[in-house]
């Protein structure tokens, strides 16, 4: 094990460089400034594909059209409620109904406006994951999302970023870096954060990820480090 107090590794010069996602299957996604999208906006884009499900590839338009569902849907049983309310006579019942009805028709008239609070008050009747919609919103940490939801990987430049340290994490990574680097990573070292955990394994030597030993990287740590 190539051993370093933290300091001295947080100044080492990377011989690699790069952005990307790895996923849990060890694929790699460029994630840096030259490419299509950055760690976050693959995280979105993920998670809107996963809810609109091929139906259509804006994912503006199936949010607008989600929100229309519902209101509709609410529409239609308010409608069911005032018809039942007149028949008994029952004036407050009516009375809060047609207030309803009017609400519903405001929300409709400015949809753009409610529609994330439409949609997520009603994601158990739509069969959604609410972290998921979230994450297709950009809303909270999405790479945190990522790395414990889908079991991803954050890779930037010689700092690899994972939710757990398992074998199964280790050799996707140990796949997902040689994808990125190459022969690079040969004889390179890299640092391993475990987010889950806010651990922080220095100095690991490429050959110990991909050897798969774990006590080995836990031999050397450092706890409490937060990557700039």
């Amino acid at each position: 094990m190539i051993k370093c107090n933290w300091y001295q590794c947080l100044i080492k010069r990377s011989a690699v460089h790069g952005e990307f996602w790895i996923t849990d299957s060890g694929y790699v996604m460029g994630a840096g400034e030259d490419d299509q999208y950055d760690h976050v906006s693959h995280v979105i884009t993920t998670a809107q594909d996963e809810l609109m499900d091929n139906e259509t590839e804006d994912w503006e338009y199936w949010m607008s059209n989600q929100a229309s569902k519902i209101l509709s849907q609410e529409k239609e049983s308010l409608e069911e409620q005032l018809a039942i309310a007149e028949d008994g006579e029952n004036e407050s019942q009516i009375e809060k109904v047609k207030n309803d009805l009017y609400a519903n028709w405001e929300m409709t008239k400015n949809i753009d406006y409610y529609v994330y609070d439409l949609i997520f008050n009603n994601v158990a009747n739509l069969g959604i994951d609410p972290s998921v919609f979230n994450a297709a919103n950009g809303i909270g940490d999405p790479r945190k999302f990522a790395m414990k939801h889908w079991g991803w990987k954050r890779l930037a430049d010689d700092v690899v970023e994972t939710w757990t340290l398992t074998r199964r994490d280790l050799d996707i990574i140990s796949r997902g870096l040689y994808d990125a680097y190459d022969e690079n990573v040969e004889n390179q070292i890299f640092s391993v954060n475990v987010v889950s955990t806010e651990t922080w394994f220095m100095a690991v030597p490429y050959e110990a990820i991909e050897s798969g030993n774990i006590s080995q990287i836990r031999q050397d740590q450092f706890r409490g480090w937060v990557a700039p």
